[in-house]
């Protein structure tokens, strides 16, 4: 056997080596007790199966119990690498990791294609007869463990003390812990995943994991590593017990400020319910004022018309007895009672008349309801840092509560390189998240701007799907260009084809034509994008396919020509070529209903958006006339800055859905929520700067979101970006382009704009009243910049 192991040169000797070595360990195992009854030995404790099981092993030398540390065994560095890093080299292509009782049928050589009969339990390798002597003779591997392929089995069973022959054969004693998986010897420490392992664990479920040997592991290194195991553990312990404590003052300084910021709560919306209480009074002692003086004036005219009426029944029972016998007596004195009764009569018909009651009630004009959002979101609970700045809505105090501060515990651990756990205690000055604070409205009284605190980038952040297209059905992208003077000009002043009379709406098909809303001329009509005329339809009347002033006109993605026939109180539908389809609303200021409507907007649903101007509303239809809700602008302008009621003209859907329009009496813009339920930003107030405006009236959105709004008054156009920022401006005049043309006006107003699909802006003028009389023949109506 010794020769064997020592790599014998003479394949003779070699052979009956083998053959001699099977025939004592056959014998050797036939001795041995039935497996079956090995299996019924004691139980390792679980602390020896489990991730931490290197810890009883390592502390098993300091218990006096046996434990073999091969501390002489070299390593073969070609398969290991260098000492404390090695990793076991992996058995490729066929050859699969034999357990401890299989047999060498159609197992091969690790090195060469032939029958592997031995395996050596260092390298995790299986070798033939030639090979095996090969390893055997290496001065690296000399040492290693080598067994018999299906002859030494089983691996891990308890028995008694070994004999020479396995000391010879450098097997490891066969009472060590064992694998619970493949029932071999723990012979591997994995770092990877903190856990002892076997051989066949090492080329199954930890095949690609970094382990050592732990014959390689010496006494000195695991009794320092324990050592810096038990002192970080100390230290943790000492943080840990820290974070509690902390813990615990945070929990009392946290009822603390929770009583503290109740108490100021509670003051603070008291001083509002108390203001509500005494508006309650007040209203409730005028009422009963009111009562008690018409009760008692309404008393004092009974009891004057009970006094006329007994007068007068007095006057005519006498003039009754005096009637019988008028007859006898003398003239004077019939001259003196009809004098003196119609005397009493006019004074007591005097009496009736001053006495007459009349019907007064008392009535109710109710608060601004609006104010009750606003009342909701007066006051902020924020969760801050101690030592953070305490943070208020808005950035002022403005009565509302101030931030809370709260305290949190923070543990941070990493892996020290001397085995330790490192513990670092928590810093008391680092951040914690805040709070989102809830949304909140800010009033710029200088500019009448409103916004959300929220960040309105997200508001109007385009949808993967546009809701609202510049152009409907358009194949591009559309941007509106700056431009500085007009390219193009067209539409003459006249009642020809081609001519137009005060037009008001305008609007552009995917097909990039010009639709106009011709209003004295009671008609629509269509240009190609030259400008040349091509179609038109509608005359004036109250039938179907009849206008009377049709101002708004908008183009839906089927060609679909939808108009605002203003004055006759209704919007009505077209095919492409100007055949009526169907119409829908009358005067009046139920739902689906108008007054006097003027704009109209489509998105990508084919959704009827309509400005109802004199109702101060506006609605949403389907393409079909079908009601499906509505906006009301009654009783919200409680604003000082504001002329009146909000008067809604130009109207247009963003990418994203939401809702712009313009209030021209209030000299601003309004953006709605897509499903319109509340204002999300106003915009401007009346002015001439550039954020300022002089009745808007119509309105487009591109495709980025960009508004472009005709400032009539300002004789501009005004583009902004989607947050309502300005970008740039597009005077009107001539003569701040330094061209003065026939077909351009000094005094030209903008009252609608459009986009062609190139990005070019159209847009369509009115004169001023005081020189509409006085229109060139070389008056132009349409100007593309």
């Amino acid at each position: 056997m010794d020769s064997f192991l020592s790599g014998g040169v003479d394949e003779n000797d070699v052979q009956r080596n083998d053959i001699t070595a099977n025939l004592i360990l056959t014998n050797l195992l036939n001795t041995f007790p039935n497996i079956d009854s090995l299996q019924n030995r004691s139980q390792f404790d679980n602390s020896n199966k489990n991730g931490n099981s290197i810890f009883s092993s390592l502390l098993d030398p300091f218990d006096g119990k046996p434990f073999n540390f091969n501390l002489d065994t070299q390593v073969n560095h070609d398969f290991y690498g260098p000492p404390g890093s090695a990793k076991p080299r992996n058995i490729s292509g066929s050859v699969s990791p034999p357990s401890s009782s299989s047999s060498s049928q159609s197992i091969y050589c690790g090195r060469c294609e032939n029958n592997a009969c031995h395996r050596c339990l260092d390298c995790n390798d299986v070798f033939c007869t030639e090979c095996v002597s090969e390893h055997a003779i290496n001065p690296f591997t000399e040492k290693h463990n080598i067994i018999n392929i299906g002859k030494i089995t089983p691996i891990g069973i308890n028995t008694a003390p070994v004999s020479q022959l396995f000391n010879e054969l450098h097997i490891q004693p066969i009472n060590e812990p064992q694998c619970e998986n493949h029932n071999e010897t723990l012979r591997f420490l994995c770092e990877t995943c903190k856990k002892v392992v076997c051989q066949e664990c090492t080329l199954k479920e930890h095949k690609d994991h970094e382990y050592v040997a732990i014959q390689n592991i010496t006494l000195d290194k695991a009794k320092d590593k324990l050592k810096a195991v038990c002192d970080s553990s100390k230290l943790g312990i000492k943080f840990i017990k820290s974070s509690i404590d902390r813990a615990v003052a945070y929990s009392q300084s946290i009822e603390r400020d929770s009583l503290e910021i109740s108490s100021r709560v509670r003051k603070a919306l008291r001083l509002l319910i108390l203001a509500a209480e005494d508006r309650e009074r007040i209203l409730l002692e005028q009422i009963d004022k009111y009562r008690q003086q018409k009760i008692a004036n309404l008393s004092d005219q009974m009891l004057g018309l009970r006094s006329a009426l007994a007068g007068l029944a007095q006057t005519s029972e006498s003039l009754t007895k005096i009637v019988d016998r008028v007859e006898n007596l003398p003239k004077i004195e019939v001259a003196l009672l009809l004098t003196s009764s119609e005397s009493q009569i006019e004074k007591f018909a005097a009496m009736y008349k001053s006495l007459q009651p009349k019907e007064e009630y008392l009535t109710f004009n109710p608060p601004n309801f609006d104010l009750l959002q606003d009342i909701r979101n007066q006051g902020e609970i924020i969760i801050n840092n101690r030592n953070a700045n305490n943070q208020y809505t808005n950035g002022s105090n403005n009565g509302q509560s101030a931030a809370v501060p709260v305290r949190r515990p923070v543990v941070r651990q990493g892996i020290n390189t001397n085995g330790g756990t490192q513990w670092n205690e928590s810093p008391q000055n680092e951040s914690t998240s805040t709070s989102p604070v809830s949304s909140t409205i800010v009033t710029n009284t200088n500019s009448s701007f409103v916004v959300s605190n929220k960040t309105y980038a997200s508001m109007v952040k385009p949808q993967a799907s546009l809701v609202g297209q510049c152009v409907l059905g358009a194949s591009n992208h559309v941007s509106v260009k700056p431009a500085l003077a007009p390219s193009m000009s067209f539409c003459f002043d006249g009642h020809e084809d081609g001519e137009v009379s005060r037009p008001w709406g305008v609007c552009v098909n995917k097909n990039n034509e010009v639709v106009i809303a011709d209003r004295r001329n009671n008609r629509i009509q269509v240009f190609y994008p030259d400008g040349t005329f091509k179609f038109k339809f509608g005359n004036k009347g109250t039938g179907n396919g009849e206008f009377d002033l049709p101002a708004g006109v908008a183009v839906d993605a089927q060609n679909r020509i939808v108009v605002v026939d203003k004055d006759n109180h209704r919007v009505q539908v077209f095919s492409c070529t100007g055949n009526f389809i169907t119409k829908f609303g009358s005067y009046g200021k139920e739902i689906g209903q108008f007054m006097y409507p003027w704009a109209v907007a489509i998105n990508t649903k084919s959704q009827i958006l309509i400005t109802d101007s004199r109702n101060h509303r506006v609605q949403m239809f389907s393409i079909d006339g079908h009601f499906i809700s509505r906006f009301s602008f009654d009783g919200m302008n409680h604003s000082r800055y504001l002329k009146g009621l909000t008067t809604p003209r130009g109207c247009a859907f963003t990418p994203e859905g939401n809702i712009i329009i313009s209030d021209f009496e209030n000299h601003r813009l309004i953006l709605l929520d897509a499903s319109m339920t509340k204002i999300l930003a106003t915009k401007g107030h009346e002015g001439n700067a550039l954020n300022e405006f002089c009745r808007p009236s119509g309105i487009c959105c591109d495709d980025d979101g960009r508004i472009v709004v005709a400032d009539s008054k300002n004789q501009r156009v005004l583009i902004f970006s989607a947050m309502l920022e300005f970008l740039w401006a597009v005077e009107i005049r001539p003569s701040s382009h330094n061209i003065l043309t026939a077909n351009m006006d000094e005094k030209d107003r903008p009252s609608d704009v459009a986009l062609l699909t190139d990005g070019r802006l159209v847009v369509l003028v009115e004169t001023s009243p005081d020189s509409r009389e006085v229109v060139s023949p070389q008056k132009t109506f349409v100007q593309v910049y």
